[in-house]
């Protein structure tokens, strides 16, 4: 199979959002608005990590994967800083995290299942799934360690200068991983599960 890591065919669906991001880092810029320039570039830049996975770890991402994971970037990032959705929608902070939670599960579980093909790692299913929810609980954790440091550092409001706040992103980011977990445990048993047993397959076919 042609080793075409990190390719636009497979991120192409995500490049209006991409394009979207960019054009908004200019306009913000002709307004002097430099707060929000940086955080446009930021979201814009960080929505590429698809590509660069690909070619670092020699792997083909799904397309739906990196849309969606791009699509999170440019709700999350993108239109609750710069567009102000999080001060317009109270839910959409609660959103963008859970949703968060479901990505990164689903991501670690495909990483999980390429090991187990090309290294013949085997470990019981329950020390599987908790695998997959440690990582999630552990990035869900840098990521408000992140969200904290811009407010300290650059007068964001990512955190709305609340505990509470921070740990309700926390708990919402380690539920939306522990759906995907259950999930993933009915598909060891082996209970599997349809649309993610295709998923993993075809995953798993296309990095050989």
């Amino acid at each position: 199979m042609k080793k075409d890591f990190g390719t636009w065919k497979r991120h192409y669906p995500a490049v209006p959002f991409e394009i979207f991001m960019f054009v908004t880092a200019i306009v913000m810029v002709a307004q002097r608005d430099w707060l929000h320039v940086l955080t446009s570039l930021f979201a814009f830049a960080v929505s590429f990590a698809p590509l660069w996975v690909e070619r670092w770890f020699r792997i083909r991402l799904p397309v739906w994967l990196q849309l969606t994971y791009v699509l999170f970037v440019f709700g999350s990032m993108f239109m609750g800083e710069v567009l102000h959705m999080y001060g317009q929608f109270f839910w959409w902070d609660d959103v963008a995290h859970s949703v968060y939670g479901i990505i990164m599960a689903f991501g670690v579980v495909l990483w999980l299942e390429l090991m187990k093909t090309r290294k013949s790692v085997k470990f019981p299913p329950i020390a599987q799934v908790l695998f997959v929810f440690s990582l999630v609980v552990s990035v869900a954790t840098l990521w408000e360690i992140c969200e904290f440091l811009s407010d300290q550092w650059f007068g964001t409001w990512s955190q709305n200068g609340s505990l509470f706040d921070t740990m309700l992103d926390t708990i919402e980011a380690t539920l939306g991983g522990l759906v995907v977990c259950a999930w993933y445990l009915w598909y060891l048993r082996p209970k599997r599960t349809v649309w993610l047993h295709r998923t993993i397959q075809h995953f798993l076919k296309s990095n050989p």
